[in-house]
């Protein structure tokens, strides 16, 4: 082994072994103290090794391409939101940015860019590369094991698979291509996919479970995308007609994404639900999309004979207005469903009200009910 790897691997061990000491004895590094804590760690490096260039060869056709595979998974993971529901963030405000935004975005910054360091150094050495990802592996789970509760077998097994796990798999994929194009994609990457839920009003409202394998899957899907287009990459420039179709898939897939998620997430004037019953069977079939205006406080818009969407203690009720009656200044509805033969037995009142449903999509609300059923 080179010199230069010996002091690269006992470089490593010992950031390893200090953030051992300290996850498992305090919480000093979180926030900016982490942030914090790789500068210094990339001050010494610079001493010992020197920085490296961070210029490789297809950096900016990965990068558009990152840019795409981000924008098809917010398309499908907002589309999610029709089975999972959603969920208001409720970090959109200076304190929420200065505690849950600022400090990750710090140090997601600074990680990827230790990372790809780091790496340079690694290269021609499996060692030292498998040693380098598992330093990076550790650095994530070091706030996480400090606050895990790890007392019994079940609880231990929670950890390895809710944060573990998903954090082994986004190391991986992210050294990988660091090595490949540098540090400004794996940094792209990451803002994306760890900031998103602070910055966006409505995001999907998954359970822990299935955020853990959405988190796991996401990474390798896409490290196997960069992986597939190095192996078709033969000669130094690309063709021009692939950079071309990728900006043309890059922009069909922004307006796809923004459309669905304007429709979906129900945080403007249109949402869109899949109708789960057949009590509107003759008007809206089971399994169909309705888009839904809302009302708002435009209660008066609402007439005999319109379909409106109400919520029923959680539950979205699709059906027809039959009746209008105002009481003290506050206007109720009685709805029926115009399969059914009974008229509804509770009374709508204006707050119960979410909007009048303006056009039907037959057919593709059936796969959200399907995995909604599994």
């Amino acid at each position: 082994m080179k010199n230069g790897y010996r002091r690269l691997l006992l470089f490593e061990s010992i950031i390893f072994i200090a953030l051992l000491s300290v996850s498992l004895g305090s919480n000093i590094l979180s926030g900016f103290k982490m942030t914090i804590f790789l500068g210094l760690v990339l001050l010494y490096f610079n001493n010992r090794f020197g920085f490296e260039k961070g210029g490789l060869r297809y950096r900016y056709d990965v990068l558009l391409d990152a840019i795409i595979y981000l924008l098809a998974f917010f398309l499908i993971y907002y589309l999610s939101g029709l089975i999972f529901g959603f969920a208001k963030n409720d970090y959109l405000n200076p304190e929420g940015m200065l505690k849950f935004t600022l400090p990750p975005a710090s140090y997601i910054v600074m990680r990827e860019y230790a990372r790809f360091m780091f790496l340079c150094k690694s290269e021609g050495s499996r060692l030292a590369t498998a040693t380098t990802v598992f330093l990076f592996i550790a650095l994530d789970l070091c706030e996480k094991i400090y606050f895990a509760n790890l007392s019994n077998g079940y609880n231990i097994f929670l950890f390895v698979a809710l944060s573990v796990l998903p954090t082994l798999s986004s190391n991986i994929v992210l050294s990988y291509i660091s090595k490949k194009v540098g540090f400004v994609v794996p940094i792209i990457y990451s803002l994306a996919l760890e900031l998103y839920r602070y910055i966006i009003p409505i995001v999907p409202n998954p359970n822990e479970y299935i955020s853990s394998l959405i988190a796991i899957i996401t990474p390798v899907v896409f490290g196997y995308m960069i992986y597939a287009f190095f192996r078709k990459t033969e000669s130094d420039i690309l063709p021009k007609r692939f950079q071309k179709s990728s900006v043309i898939s890059l922009a069909c897939v922004t307006g796809i994404t923004l459309i669905m998620a304007y429709f979906i997430s129900g945080y403007f004037d249109y949402w869109i639900i899949a109708v789960a019953s057949g009590s509107m069977s003759g008007a809206i079939e089971k399994g169909d999309l309705a888009l839904i205006e809302k009302v708002e406080s435009a209660y008066d818009d609402i007439e005999i004979e319109d379909i409106i969407a109400y919520d029923n203690d959680g539950t979205i009720v699709v059906h027809r207005v039959i009746a209008i009656e105002r009481e003290n200044g506050k206007l109720t509805f009685k709805t029926k469903g115009d399969a059914n033969e009974e008229v509804d037995s509770i009374t709508v009142s204006e707050k119960m009200v979410i909007g009048i449903v303006k056009k039907k999509i037959p057919y593709l609300g059936w796969p959200a009910l399907w995995l909604n059923n599994l």
